[in-house]
């Protein structure tokens, strides 16, 4: 093996280890290519067909995404707005007060964060 080539591993298995470390999981993502790539090659009209289906996903997880979309429109009521941070108890998700300003508000609601997702609106 070449030693840059030697170099270039011994960095990747460091940061590698590195990162576990710290708490990261690897993920691997698909290669990203212009469509005109699909279209030459023939895929492209069955690329939605040919897509794995999602591997795991959580009912409280679907109800958090749709009432996290409610609070920010401000249409979350308080019962609504108990369960969510309920749910979001249930996923792991953190939950912090935030001031509100919106019409008929009490000047504080909460704010639920996915774990390693930042809410921007919050």
């Amino acid at each position: 093996m070449p030693k840059g080539a030697s170099v270039r591993s011994r960095l990747e298995d460091f940061i590698k280890a590195e990162l576990l470390a710290r708490g990261y999981d690897p993920v691997y993502s698909p290669h990203v290519g212009r469509v005109e790539l699909y279209e030459t090659s023939g895929h492209f009209p069955y690329y939605r067909d040919s897509q794995f289906a999602p591997l795991f996903t959580h009912d409280a997880g679907q109800l958090v995404d749709g009432w996290i979309r409610r609070l920010e429109g401000g249409a979350l009521g308080e019962q609504d707005e108990q369960a969510l941070c309920a749910a979001a108890a249930v996923l792991g998700c953190e939950r912090r007060a935030i001031r509100s300003t919106g019409p008929g508000t009490s000047g504080w609601r909460s704010c639920i964060t996915g774990s390693g997702r930042r809410n921007d609106s919050c």
